[in-house]
């Protein structure tokens, strides 16, 4: 067992094979050790601090998700800083389309529906968001409920669930990345 400042010393590839065993304070390591940097590439290229958190937090997020099968054949350090920049070029696409869809919604709400069919939608997106929120893993809906509906800081429910700030915060990018993933078609459905 490794002391929590043992893992400061250990290498990138050292930290990447703990990651794959599943060691959290690995993971936490490495988001320790690159979070700075890869925010400053985010917020290069977007000039803001909240949509490049959002995007750090999901390329952390996906590396999480993906540590069993994750392949990195240069360094660590090169291969956050792409997964970045395509994570940005992402969210610039998706601009694009977020521009139609408010264009679209202004039409939408030009000819809104009646109250009746509003509750009607209403009810619908909210049994899939609750349906979506049921099916996060046990931890991630927990940590998600605390700073949702309860709205718990990351700080009082790391110390509420014995973890650390930084999986706090990696559980609620998570669960926020899955329950848009859940929900898009809805969207659709309601154009």
């Amino acid at each position: 067992m490794i002391s929590p400042t043992g893992y400061i010393d250990l290498s990138d590839e050292k930290l990447l094979a703990l990651l794959k065993d599943g060691h959290e304070e690995a993971f936490d390591q490495l988001y320790f050790r690159y979070r700075n940097k890869l925010l400053s590439v985010a917020y290069n290229r977007l000039k803001s601090k909240e949509i490049a958190e959002e995007i750090v937090q999901d390329v952390f997020a996906d590396i999480w998700q993906k540590r069993q099968i994750l392949q990195i054949r240069n360094n660590l350090s090169s291969y956050l800083c792409t997964a970045i920049k395509y994570a940005v070029l992402d969210y610039i696409r998706s601009q694009d389309t977020k521009d139609a869809y408010v264009a679209e919604m202004i039409k939408v709400s030009e000819t809104a529906a009646s109250p009746v069919e509003q509750g009607v939608e209403f009810n619908e997106l909210d049994f899939h968001l609750n349906k979506s929120i049921d099916a996060l893993p046990e931890k991630c809906r927990e940590v998600f409920t605390l700073s949702r509906y309860e709205n718990y800081s990351v700080r009082e429910i790391a110390e509420k669930l014995d973890i650390s700030p930084e999986t706090a915060k990696y559980h609620i990018a998570h669960a926020l990345k899955t329950l848009r993933l859940n929900l898009k078609h809805i969207y659709n459905f309601f154009l």
